[in-house]
């Protein structure tokens, strides 16, 4: 049995996105996303009077989208583009140019919404969405395994 292995996450991109094609033909985007997370922090202070203030952390993390997925992620996007994006998260191993071995965690999108926070791309209570809002906006697209591997 499969275990579960689904990210959602909201953000800005962080640079344009980078458009490349596989041997095979098939469009992959690179893009690299800032998601930003607020919260508050108690203070130390006398006798628990200790004043509120908030904090902010900052979660930069690369996606790859495949297909139409990332031909629509590259059109005319650029940096500071807001974006939500479900897909799945995996661990990319490789051995850097000094022999070390080096890891990073990246998601690989299976859903791009941009423009989130307009009319265009309405989510119902249900998780879908109303058929006078579906735009160029949303593009959902399954990936296969074959097609990651240079």
């Amino acid at each position: 049995m499969s275990d579960f292995n689904l990210v959602v996450l909201g953000g800005r991109l962080v640079a344009n996105p980078e458009l490349r094609f596989t041997s095979k033909g098939t469009a992959v985007a690179s893009l690299r996303v800032a998601s930003n997370r607020f919260f508050k922090v108690k203070s130390a202070g006398k006798e628990g009077s200790g004043k509120s203030e908030f904090k902010e952390k900052v979660l930069f993390i690369n996606v790859e989208a495949f297909g139409r997925n990332a031909e629509k992620a590259s059109k005319n996007r650029k940096r500071g583009d807001q974006l939500m994006i479900r897909g799945r998260l995996e661990l990319d191993e490789w051995t850097g140019n000094d022999g070390k071995a080096r890891q990073t965690y990246q998601i690989y999108a299976e859903e791009i919404r941009f423009n989130i926070g307009t009319n265009k791309n309405t989510t119902l209570m249900d998780g879908s969405i109303p058929r006078e809002s579906i735009s160029e906006n949303v593009v959902t697209e399954t990936i296969c395994e074959e097609e990651i591997a240079f």
